[in-house]
């Protein structure tokens, strides 16, 4: 009768597990990320607003830490430095021009792919929709904290340069993207308690890894864990 009991519980556990554990159809295997060899698959091409223009390059910055002053922009001139995004391990830096003289929105949508043009660089994603405000005739220029999607790769560096390629056509991050819509996880929300944004950031993009670099893809206590997060007001 032990034998059987115990037979009967290894048999439950294995089934239980199958069930927790159940390979993902894209998950491990998106082309360009994680160790998939290939080019990222882009849905959508991001196009800048008439009026407006990169002034220069998209640049890398040290990832991998966040420091940001208390919710103060730092005004320069007619330029205004703005912290923006979610994610530590991807940062760079780029200024928005706006050559009309009316104001523009600019939005970087959720699922959009910031590609490395080194060989060996980390790409980064943005995981929630980014408005920015660039009033006529000036420039914002701004630090944008992104998820990587190359485990394994380092994080940002100063030598890297980035290009916007667009929203990327995986089914499994648009699905993220979707789950994070309203949800307080960019950098500018949280000058007054960083180390709540740190956890938030590291959870997520442990999500991001299961994702790229792992078969099972996100579990069932992931998605508790993004749907408890705090709501934007």
């Amino acid at each position: 009768m032990k034998n059987i009991f115990y037979a009967s519980l290894i048999l439950l556990f294995a089934i239980t597990s199958c069930i927790k554990e159940q390979p993902k159809p894209e998950a491990g295997n998106i082309p360009g990320m994680g160790e998939t060899p290939g080019e990222i698959e882009i849905a959508t091409p991001f196009e800048l607003p008439d009026g407006i223009s990169i002034e220069g390059s998209i640049v890398g910055l040290s990832g991998g830490s966040v420091s940001v002053p208390e919710e103060t922009e730092l005004k320069s001139l007619n330029t205004w430095w703005r912290y923006r995004g979610s994610g530590k391990q991807v940062q760079c830096g780029m200024t928005f021009r706006n050559d009309k003289s009316d104001a523009v929105d600019i939005e970087i949508p959720g699922g959009c792919v910031f590609e490395n043009q080194e060989s060996d660089g980390q790409h980064g994603i943005c995981l929630q929709t980014i408005r920015i405000h660039v009033l006529g005739n000036s420039q914002v220029q701004l630090k944008f904290y992104l998820y990587c999607l190359n485990e394994g790769r380092p994080a940002s560096r100063i030598q890297d340069t980035y290009i916007i390629r667009g929203v990327t056509g995986s089914q499994s991050f648009a699905d993220l993207v979707n789950s994070l819509k309203n949800k307080r996880i960019d950098i500018s929300m949280f000058s007054d308690n960083m180390n709540d944004y740190d956890v938030i950031a590291d959870k997520i993009q442990q999500c991001v890894w299961k994702l790229t670099n792992s078969i099972y893809g996100i579990n069932k206590t992931d998605w508790d864990y993004i749907n408890y997060l705090d709501e934007m007001d």
